[in-house]
């Protein structure tokens, strides 16, 4: 605590009303040494799934033997939007008028929320929630807690415990009690409660019976092994001491003859060292050639380097170059927007390279009319950026971070805007990012063999040669957990999720799951493009159909009945679909006219670049 504050007094933990949105999770009384003044300051969380624009609470001060001191206060906590689990008000202090106040209660009045409902209540006693439990009290055997981890998940830290109309799921996030599963790890209530420790043991007792057998296995096959290593060793012996044999003996005819065969012992050694290297040379290119073949340049070129001047290595290295950058050109062509959106906006290529805009045109991020010669767009949070043919960058709208300081860049294959940043991939695979970098979100300069980006309003994720992914910037939710992700070969980061395309055609998800915009499991293996919005999933499927997931409040999600999609993306609130024939299709939140689209045609299609 600040030395500027002393602390008087403090609120029981995680005080809550039965039916609250909003849980209290801590409060405390403070001294102000400096302004003479008391303030008491709180720290409340949503615990439902709706956004939360607003919050007033009411609060009670008593004197230091808890005697009611003149009248309640009431303070609101105004422009939050807050998604679920976030906490708010620990930074704010609200000042007391008496400051002889040595206590006080409160309670939540009423919350307001994103969509302009409104919850309110008259019940001042708020009370203390149940402590929640930890797994290591429950299960004291250690083995036993980790049959527990491997049978529910690794995020398992607490028992499943209920209280009110709340429960608690053994990952630790709070649930409403008409939530069949947890809204962070997807545990069902029904599994939870069913939990049975001694079938667990016999589970556990059987795995590690299993775990012996295996390593007995496993140890009689090391010895069996070791047994035949020397058998081998022994055979090599007795022929090395044959050959020593036949070699004395030839040596014992005479000085002259031990020289000439030396000398064709020479000979034959360094035949035999040459025909060695001859073999392993032929081994090294013919799988520098099987590499080549199989589409892994990078590993391919390093071995023809090795080779150097053997056979043709030389013009095999330079064909195995020209294929790398030929894979990066598919791949870049393949990342490139012609349609991108932004909170409230929506941003479109045209065929000739010109570009449109429809919705709120806040600090001119719409002003696009003029461009010409563009390949690819982004729409930001208050900012837009295109790529030029010739490989320069132009932007508009907010440059309050310097969001838009991308007038020097060049030999840029692709770019990417978030809230209040900017990136770009060079040619080379490296990245650039300008802007705001309050999370790290632009700590990028170290990346290598990257081959496609993303950025989502804090956060920015690259996608590497290799189909694995790398992350940065901020992580709240867990969105930017993707280093163990492999054969990735399309990515979109939304504002607090990550959604990436794999090689087989299905689709993994990180992040927030308060709207289950994670729930993509049940979406068939022929996925071919993703797009992440605020709160929602969506995906292009080979059929040219469009599947989604996640918040649908404003029917950003209604998208079961499109057909002849070539492209999808995923704004705040809406989506749009680009049609093979040029023609666009939206839906969504229109507040704005940002889904106003329906007379847009000659829009530039993902294959014709």
């Amino acid at each position: 605590m600040d030395a500027r504050y002393t602390r008087l007094f403090m609120l029981p933990q995680n005080l809550y009303f039965y039916g609250s949105p909003i849980v209290i999770s801590a409060g405390a009384l403070l001294k102000d040494n400096k302004m003479g003044r008391v303030v008491v300051q709180l720290k409340l969380r949503n615990i439902q799934s709706k956004y939360i624009n607003a919050v007033t609470v009411q609060v009670f001060p008593a004197d230091i033997a808890g005697r009611k001191l003149g009248t309640d206060l009431q303070y609101q906590y105004l422009d939050l939007l807050l998604s679920r689990d976030s906490e708010f008000g620990q930074k704010i202090p609200i000042i007391l008028p008496d400051t002889t106040t040595r206590s006080f209660s409160v309670c939540v009045r009423e919350v307001i929320f994103v969509d302009q409902s409104i919850w309110k209540t008259d019940i001042i006693n708020w009370k203390p929630m149940e402590r929640r439990i930890p797994l290591n009290e429950v299960i004291l055997e250690r083995q036993l807690e980790r049959q527990y981890r491997i049978k529910y998940g690794n995020q398992c830290k607490e028992i499943f415990q209920q209280y009110q109309d709340l429960w608690y799921c053994s990952c630790g996030a709070l649930n409403r009690k008409e939530e069949m599963r947890c809204h962070s790890c997807g545990l069902e209530t029904e599994v939870l409660a069913s939990v049975d420790l001694i079938k667990l043991k016999e589970e556990l007792d059987k795995r590690l019976a299993e775990e012996a057998m295996l390593q007995e296995k496993q140890k009689i096959e090391k010895a069996r092994k070791q047994a035949i290593e020397k058998e081998e060793q022994e055979k090599r012996a007795k022929e090395k001491a044959k050959k020593m044999k036949r070699i004395k003996m030839i040596l014992g005819i005479g000085v002259t003859a031990m020289i000439a065969i030396t000398s064709i012992w020479t000979g034959i050694s360094n035949y035999i060292e040459m025909k060695e290297k001859e073999a392993l040379c032929f081994a090294m290119y013919d799988e520098a050639v099987t590499l080549l073949d199989s589409g892994k340049y990078d590993e391919a070129i390093i071995l023809f380097e090795k080779l150097g001047n053997y056979k043709d290595s030389n013009m095999q290295l330079e064909k195995a170059k020209d294929k790398r950058k030929e894979s990066r050109e598919v791949i870049y062509k393949g990342e490139r927007k012609s349609i991108s959106l932004g909170k409230e906006y929506t941003v479109a290529l045209c065929s000739d390279g010109t570009v449109i805009a429809a919705g709120r045109n806040t600090n001119g991020r719409c002003n696009v009319s003029k461009w010409t010669n563009i390949i690819s767009v982004a729409a930001g949070g208050e900012h837009t950026v295109a790529l030029c043919s010739d490989g320069t960058v132009v932007a508009v709208g907010k440059n309050k971070d310097g969001q838009c300081d991308a007038s020097k860049w060049k030999n840029i294959v692709a770019v990417a805007a978030g809230n209040s940043h900017t990136v770009a991939l060079y040619e080379n695979g490296t990245v650039e990012a300008i802007g705001q970098n309050n999370f790290g979100q632009c700590d990028v300069s170290k990346w290598e063999d990257i081959v496609a980006i993303s950025a989502g309003t804090s956060h920015t994720i690259g996608l590497r040669l290799d189909g694995t992914v790398i992350a940065v910037g901020r992580n709240n939710f867990g969105q930017c957990d993707v280093s163990e992700w492999k054969d990735i070969i399309a990515i979109s980061a939304g504002t607090y999720h990550t959604v990436g395309l794999r090689s087989d055609g299905t689709v993994v998800v990180t992040g927030l799951n308060g709207n289950r915009q994670r729930d993509v499991s049940k979406w068939n293996e022929n996925i071919i493009g993703v797009a992440a919005g605020a709160a929602h999933t969506v995906g292009l499927c080979s059929d040219g159909t469009v599947v989604s997931a996640g918040d649908n409040n404003d029917k950003q999600c209604d998208v079961s009945k499109w057909t002849d999609i070539v492209a999808i993306a995923a704004g705040e609130y809406h989506t749009v679909g680009l049609c093979s024939d040029g023609t666009v299709v939206a839906t969504g939140r229109n507040d704005e006219g940002e889904c106003d689209v329906s007379d847009w045609n000659n829009i530039k299609l993902p294959d014709s670049y």
